[in-house]
């Protein structure tokens, strides 16, 4: 009995008991007819690492619009939520606006490159992640705007519609949340 429980310690104090990301569905767009997914994988196509995700694709089918956060197997949590568009053409982002008929809110991007070498995209910034779920939860579509390989501005349009009910399920299901924002004192 004592070789057990000493087992059991080591595991634990080693991190070799800490949970797996596995595949698994939270929400199907399949089967809630709607636009928006949401999954736990353990191993992200676009990133190669294990994630929790909400996520839709453009209406041209070449852009993925997703809400994900990444596994932390230190923790065994996952982090905070990102916000991304990513996409195989070949575009340079310049920010994204949601809207619904009454309103509308622009959001400005950073550029980032995925593992896969392929795809390019950008993340929306640290400030206004939070902002921009809210956002996404709430209105019915977003276009990222882009500069295409030629200059010249064009956009792509994603529909929000599940994306509420998508974007809690993983939050819910992942234990997800922002961190409260860092508050810089007025003098150093």
């Amino acid at each position: 009995m004592k070789n057990i429980i000493a087992i059991v310690l080591v595991s634990l104090v080693s991190g070799f008991a800490s949970a797996e990301v596995v595949d698994e569905t939270i929400v199907s767009a399949e089967q809630t007819k709607k636009a928006w997914n949401a999954e736990t994988v353990a191993k992200h196509e676009i990133w190669q690492k294990p994630a929790c995700s909400a996520y839709t694709m453009s209406e041209d089918g070449e852009s993925t619009l997703e809400v994900v956060a990444f596994y932390n197997a230190a923790t065994d949590t996952f982090g905070e939520p990102e916000v991304n568009v990513v996409t195989t053409a070949n575009f340079s982002f310049l920010d994204v606006t949601t809207s619904t008929n009454a309103t509308s809110r622009e959001f400005q991007m950073l550029p980032l490159q995925p593992t896969n070498t392929n795809l390019v995209g950008a993340r929306v910034l640290i400030g206004e992640r939070e902002d921009l779920v809210v956002a996404i939860r709430r209105h019915s579509n977003l276009t990222a705007r882009y500069l295409d390989a030629a200059g010249e501005v064009k956009s792509v349009t994603f529909s929000l519609r599940g994306s509420s009910d998508a974007v809690a399920a993983a939050f819910s299901h992942c234990d997800l949340q922002f961190l409260p924002e860092l508050k810089l004192p007025d003098a150093l």
